[in-house]
């Protein structure tokens, strides 16, 4: 990806998320004390264009973790609960666990998909937030 591309997308990015972003991009090896990896720039240059693409859906509750695989997990739900969480690896492939009551469903992540499912859910969506 070009400089001035990912110029113009950190200046389209809540500056609370990229601040997150930024952050855990600088985590070392070992950052969690259990052998983790670094967080994949890769990953991170991922979920940037992820969450540009969500942004005016005006998600709620985004909360961004790194895995320990050089992941970046992008979590979203109503305070403690999880309700998704879009996993970017750091190869840029993406994946997906939703969760409905005791119960968590792992997929493939197609940003078209998520969006649809949005669209769909919205209602029901904003009642949760």
């Amino acid at each position: 990806m070009k400089s001035c591309e990912i110029s113009k997308i950190n200046n389209m990015i809540n500056s609370r998320i990229l601040s997150r972003l930024n952050h855990i991009s600088t985590l070392p090896q070992n950052w969690d004390e259990e052998d983790a990896d670094p967080i994949s720039l890769e990953a991170i240059e991922e979920a940037k264009i992820i969450l540009k693409e969500l942004e005016p859906h005006n998600l709620q509750e985004e909360f961004i973790v790194p895995g320990k695989n050089g992941e970046v997990i992008i979590e979203y739900g109503t305070g403690t609960k999880r309700l998704i969480e879009i996993i970017i690896h750091p190869d840029r492939s993406r994946s997906m666990i939703t969760y409905s009551k005791d119960k968590a469903f792992k997929s493939s992540f197609n940003l078209e998909e998520f969006l649809t499912f949005v669209n769909y859910k919205e209602k029901w969506w904003k009642k949760l937030f």
